[in-house]
């Protein structure tokens, strides 16, 4: 689950993916 949020970093919040 971790990995398909990292995808959505570019379009999703930046500091809530990385995080």
């Amino acid at each position: 689950m971790s990995r398909s949020r990292s995808k959505f970093v570019p379009r999703g919040p930046k500091h809530n993916c990385l995080r």
